[in-house]
């Protein structure tokens, strides 16, 4: 793969279903059950619909290609499929350089990520947060550290060599120590690239309602954690390149740079974001209006930034 390749577009797809809420999430998600995911990528590709209807035998270069969520892993391997079958009518895959999905340790099986490789996944996004049992339990995290451990070694098995691990820290009465522990558990197992972020508490949240009481770390010790854990990373060969994210020597995300960079993109999907020709715009946040919207056979924008 050509990983210098800037031409082409990066698409994002929003797929807004969860095992079960975490305690900090603001995302726009659900609870699953496998008939409402059906529904919904159904609408999802008539969004695709009727925005490549306002460009007939267009055929547009893709760069990248992400699916967040939401816990998008919990798509079988037959409806991804089924997905990127109706992208590639209106994107050419042959320049696709990354294709990340994100992933809940509980939802990753050998069968299931062996066939999304083979359907043209490269990179996955693991979101461990901490490998500190009370802590996964605090933030209501589904899954315990041994299923971290497990789902990595599985998703080496099913051929990936892209793997981003996904890190928080100022977590609730989190300590220092706790920060170099679970961080360096995340080196151990040697990722390609590893995502390291601070908490935050959003209006909305189930942490939302009980901030005072939570042990947030102080802003100070924040910094030192922060500080601490870009030594500890890049001490390690995970060379910063953009406030949160770490990688080692060409694993850099392509989908992120494009973020970063302000590179088109298009989002697709309840609450998904779109840049292009410098015009940024925002899907609606609500389920039911998104369904309305489409089945009006509107595109479902909530809302427009020049």
């Amino acid at each position: 793969m050509n990983r210098k390749n800037n031409t082409g577009i990066s698409v994002y797809l929003h797929i807004p279903f969860c095992l079960k809420k975490c305690n900090y999430c603001d995302f726009i998600s659900f609870d699953y059950s496998f008939g409402d995911l059906q529904k919904y990528l159904l609408y999802l590709k008539k969004e695709i619909d009727i925005l490549f209807s306002k460009f007939p035998a267009s055929r547009f270069s893709l760069k990248s290609l992400y699916l967040g969520g939401g816990t998008p892993s919990l798509m079988s391997a037959e409806l991804l499929s089924d997905l990127v079958e109706h992208l590639s009518k209106y994107f050419d895959f042959s320049t696709l350089i990354e294709f990340t999905i994100e992933a809940n340790p509980e939802t990753v099986e050998f069968d299931k990520f062996k066939g999304f490789r083979q359907f043209g996944v490269n990179r996955v996004s693991l979101g461990a947060q901490s490998f500190d049992d009370e802590l996964l339990k605090l933030l209501g995290r589904v899954h315990d550290s041994k299923k971290i451990y497990k789902s990595f070694e599985i998703l080496r098995k099913s051929g990936f060599d892209n793997i981003n691990l996904d890190l928080m820290f100022a977590l609730p009465e989190e300590t220092i120590e706790d920060v170099i522990f679970s961080l360096s558990e995340a080196i151990k197992l040697s990722p390609e690239h590893i995502s390291f972020y601070s908490l935050t508490i959003e209006r909305g949240t189930k942490f939302f309602k009980i901030r005072d009481s939570l042990g947030i770390p102080q802003e100070n010790e924040q910094a030192k954690h922060y500080k601490m854990g870009i030594k500890l990373l890049e001490g390690h060969g995970y060379k910063q390149y953009e406030i949160s994210n770490f990688s080692k020597e060409g694993f850099q995300s392509i989908h992120n740079l494009s973020y970063w960079l302000s590179f088109p993109y298009a989002g697709f999907g309840i609450a998904a974001g779109s840049f292009i020709s410098r015009i940024r715009r925002r899907n609606v946040l609500n389920l039911k209006s998104y369904y309305e919207k489409i089945d009006s056979g509107m595109l479902p924008i909530g809302l427009f930034e020049h």
